[in-house]
Formats: C-alpha cells, sequence, structure tokens
C-alpha cells in the first residue's frame, strides 16, 4: 500500500482498483475514431500501448504507441473524419483542447486562417496509481512540489496521483483545471482524483484568477495546478504559498536551468537579478578569458517551491532543494540532489545521492567537483595589542555556529561589498591600512552581524518592540545584500517573517555592524 495511504485507504467509489495497465476508458476514446483506425487497433495488445492518434488534412493518420509509431497508408485523411471526431468529443476551450465526458483523454486541434479545425491529436490519459509514491515523504511534510519535465512524460498523471492521495488522506485538495486534463471532462471530475475537489477554469488566460479564487472562496489546504508558464500564474502561486496552502504544480523543461533561464516563471525560483561587485571579486570571478566581471547573477527572494523534481522518465526522477540548487549553479558549482529512481523487475524505488552539474548531468560525489572552502576567519597575533578587534576570542566561544555563519553570507556576496564599505569608510577618516586589517576590518564585521543573527533567531519577537533607525552613505548599498541573507537565514531556520519586520532587521543587524566597524577605527 502506498506510504501516502497506509492510515487512510481509499474507499471503494474511487479508482483505487486500478492497476497500472488499466485503462477502462480507452474504449470511449476508440469509439470517436473513424473506421479504419478503429480496424488498425483490433490488438488489445497494441491499444494498451496507445499513446496518441494524430489525423491531419489530406495526410495519412498516424498512431504513436509507447515505444513506436505507424503510418495508416491505406487512406487518408479528409475534412469529413474530422468533423466526424469533434461531433464525438466535448466543446473545444481558447486553447484549442477538448475532452470526452468522464475519461481523461485530451483532443487538442488545429485550425487554418478561417478558424477551421483541420489537424486533430488524440492523447490517450491513463488513471495510473503509484507515482505519488516517490515523493510521500515530502508530500505529507507540506512541501511545494513544481515537477519539471518535457510534454508527455507523465507531469500530469503524477499530480492526478497526488491530488488523490492527498485527498484520501483527509486533507482539503482543490484541483485547478485549466484544460480537464486533470480531472477530466464533464461537469462530474474522474474517479481518479479520489477526494479532492475540482475547479474548472473558463478560459486559459483567467487561470491566475481561479487560482486566487479558489483559495479565498473553498479553503484549501494543497492547490493542484497543471502547466504554470506565464508570469500571471507565477504571481499567483506566490500569492498562495504567501497564504501558507500547499502548491503541486506542472511545467515544462528538460532540467532545472531551463526554469532559471525561462523570463516568465523563474519568480517560482525566486527570481533572478543582476549585483555589481568590486574589482577583486570581479577578477577574481573572471573566467579565464582575461575580462573581469563586474556584475553577477543571484536569487532575489526565496522560492515559491520547496523542491523541484525533473522528471527524466516515468521510473527515474532528480529531486533538487531549491535555494540550494539555483545558489549554487548560478555560482557555476555542483549542487547535491537526490535521484529517486523505481526498478522495473521489483517495483522498489532506491534513492541516492548524486552531484548535479550545470548542465543537468549527474555524478556520484566522489567524482564531482567541490566548492571551494569558505576563508577561514584569521587568528589573532598575540603580542602586544591586536592590530584590530572587533569581537574578542572570549565571544567568539559563545557563538558555536558564528564562523559558519561568516563562511556561509560569504558564499551569499556579502563579504565583497562589506570590504568595499570598510574601505571607503577608511577612505573618508583619511587612514590606509594593509590588506590583512582591512580583511580583519570586515570579517570581525560580519561575524558582529552572525552573533545578532543568533540573538534575533532565538528570540524574533524582539522585532515587534524594536526601534531602528535608517542607515545612510556608503550603507544604502550594502543593506540589499544583507537582507538577502537575513531573509535566507530565518528561512532556513523555518521561521518566516513579513517584510516590514525583515527590513526592521536588517537595519538592526546594520547598526550593530556600524558601530563594531566604527570602534575597530578609532583603535587603529
Amino acid at each position: 500500500m502506498s506510504p501516502l495511504l497506509e492510515s487512510h485507504p481509499c474507499s471503494s467509489d474511487t479508482a483505487s482498483t486500478l492497476s497500472l495497465n488499466d485503462n477502462p476508458d480507452l474504449e470511449e476514446l476508440i469509439k470517436c475514431l473513424p473506421d479504419d483506425i478503429v480496424a488498425f487497433l483490433e490488438d488489445d495488445r497494441e491499444k494498451q500501448e496507445l499513446v496518441e492518434v494524430v489525423m491531419d488534412v489530406g495526410r495519412q493518420p498516424e498512431i504513436h504507441f509507447t515505444d513506436s509509431f505507424k503510418v495508416l497508408e491505406t487512406s487518408r485523411v479528409t475534412p469529413q473524419d474530422l468533423q466526424e471526431v469533434v461531433s464525438n468529443v466535448g466543446e473545444f476551450g481558447g486553447d484549442n483542447r477538448a475532452g470526452i465526458g468522464g475519461t481523461l483523454h485530451r483532443v487538442s486541434c488545429m485550425r487554418n486562417r478561417s478558424d477551421e479545425i483541420v489537424g486533430l491529436t488524440l492523447r490517450v490519459g491513463k488513471a495510473v496509481r503509484g507515482p505519488a509514491d516517490f515523493l510521500a515523504d515530502m508530500i505529507k511534510e507540506k512541501k511545494s512540489v513544481l515537477f519539471l519535465g518535457f510534454p508527455g512524460v507523465g507531469k500530469t498523471t503524477v499530480i492526478r496521483d497526488v491530488a488523490r492521495a492527498s485527498g484520501d488522506l483527509g486533507r482539503r485538495v482543490v484541483v485547478v483545471d485549466s484544460s480537464n486534463e486533470i480531472g477530466g471532462g464533464g461537469d462530474v471530475p474522474h474517479p481518479f482524483i479520489g477526494r479532492a475537489r475540482r475547479i474548472q477554469v473558463p478560459r486559459v488566460d483567467q487561470l491566475f484568477d481561479v487560482m486566487i479564487e479558489a483559495v479565498q472562496n473553498h479553503r484549501p489546504e494543497m492547490i493542484v495546478v497543471d502547466e504554470v508558464g506565464r508570469r500571471q500564474e507565477t504571481d499567483a502561486c506566490r500569492s498562495i504559498a504567501e497564504r501558507g496552502v500547499q502548491i503541486i504544480a506542472t511545467a515544462h523543461g528538460r532540467i532545472l536551468e531551463n526554469l532559471m533561464n525561462n523570463p516568465e516563471i523563474v519568480g517560482l525560483l525566486g527570481g533572478i537579478g543582476s549585483v555589481v561587485v568590486g574589482d577583486k571579486a570581479a577578477s577574481d570571478r573572471s573566467k579565464g578569458d582575461g575580462m573581469a566581471r563586474k556584475s553577477t547573477l543571484e536569487r532575489q527572494r526565496p522560492p515559491v517551491f520547496e523542491v523541484v523534481v525533473e522528471i527524466r522518465d516515468r521510473d527515474e526522477w532528480v529531486i533538487h532543494n531549491v535555494k540550494a540548487s539555483v545558489d549554487n549553479l548560478l555560482r557555476g558549482l555542483d549542487t547535491e540532489v537526490e535521484v529517486r529512481k523505481r526498478h522495473q523487475s521489483t517495483g522498489e524505488v532506491s534513492v541516492t545521492k548524486k552531484n548535479y552539474s550545470p548542465g543537468g548531468s549527474l555524478e556520484t560525489p566522489s567524482k564531482a567537483r567541490k566548492p571551494p572552502a569558505a576563508p577561514a576567519l584569521p587568528e589573532s597575533t598575540g603580542q602586544g595589542k591586536p592590530e584590530v578587534t572587533i569581537v574578542s576570542k572570549k565571544q567568539q566561544s559563545k557563538i558555536p555556529s558564528a564562523v559558519s555563519q561568516v563562511a556561509r553570507i560569504k558564499s551569499l556576496g556579502i563579504a565583497v561589498p562589506a570590504r568595499d564599505l570598510v574601505m571607503k569608510r577608511l577612505k573618508k577618516k583619511g587612514l590606509e591600512v594593509g590588506k590583512r586589517n582591512i580583511k580583519l576590518l570586515f570579517d570581525g564585521m560580519l561575524l558582529v552581524a552572525s552573533e545578532g543573527m543568533q540573538s534575533l533567531l532565538k528570540s524574533p519577537e524582539i522585532l515587534q518592540t524594536q526601534r531602528v533607525n535608517a542607515l545612510k552613505g556608503e550603507w544604502t548599498t550594502f543593506l540589499p545584500h544583507l537582507e538577502i541573507w537575513v531573509e535566507d537565514t530565518f528561512l532556513a531556520e523555518g521561521l518566516y517573517i513579513d517584510e516590514k519586520t525583515m527590513t526592521k532587521a536588517t537595519l538592526l543587524l546594520a547598526s550593530k555592524m556600524s558601530t563594531a566597524l566604527g570602534q575597530a577605527i578609532s583603535n587603529i
């Protein structure tokens, strides 16, 4: 039994009794086809492997199976053949898609300039039980998951099964069905979505509004939506996630980087923007061609989806922690992913850790490229007065994770702006110090931020009453970098704060850093 269903088995009125190859609705699709195609599909074994039928005026029909396709050479498609099929299916919507009542099949049409139908694609919809088992743990943890894959790989089949399994667990699930592909044609949804409710979308350009309406009117714990592909739908997903509702959705693409490069839906990953860096950082980031690059790309905000699943094929999924994968790929680094694979011979699912390189290739961790180690904090000279001191060794011992926090800040690209800020402050004071002193200053300043963050994480309620003043001058260019780290750190701890509180936390930490920096410079 599915791990999702152990405590709540499906009732007899759902499609839980269907096995992987059962497709009782197939005959409904075949009834719509011309006689010569029906005769060609008399072999029951071929019927079970049928994927889609393609009919274009004046051309021979194509019959596509799981691993092959055949061309019907005995006849060519006529306008009358198309009209016969159209009369047997539902009404076509604005997206040129129709369904067959009570089934999961999809019929799509092509039109000429006169808006007449000149081609049809009839895709077989299969009710498959079991894909939800792949991510049973994450679904139970109420993580929002985006399924990524090329057309026909089975994304819709997966989210349909997730909706069924979650609904049968007693959760309030609403399917927002843009083309009736999840819940089937007709007003009564297909039994294979179980207890999940289904709201239909009149026109594809209304998907955004219907998604928001579903949350406002029907109090769901989970929203399931197919084919998120435009900026409005991306905004709707973020709005829903901010309301604490779990989202299960699909998008077209082969690998995660396809989403990162898609301007319409990159917001699902948190958005990507350009950040200007200092001269040294630009030189460090040069790619061997001698050209120093002054700007770099960074994730702008928390992602809508915690998890992205690349469906490589029906039995192999690559699972990303979105924050880690996007941040590492933007730096050109490998990132760790989880590969879950179902073995056909036994039906068991194996889980392995792999290193994922830019471009989507997978390697075992021992062979993969390792990210460069974060610089260690400088040690005190131990002789006489320290060159520069912001946080003493005794204070550092009270912050067990301070060093790792500093490394994390640097990995998010904040160290370079911090160093530039220090140099501006020194220049304003008319001071010239060596590189070691500058490094000590900005390392120590980041350590102060880490200590302050530790206090906020222990008692975030302090921010509700804390009053802070705005910082000006050189700090205005540094604050956006610091805010990214603040937001990232709170989310990593499972703490969600609104934008106003996040700004207050950023200013509070920046004030501590400014005070510490001023005291340290006065000791030089």
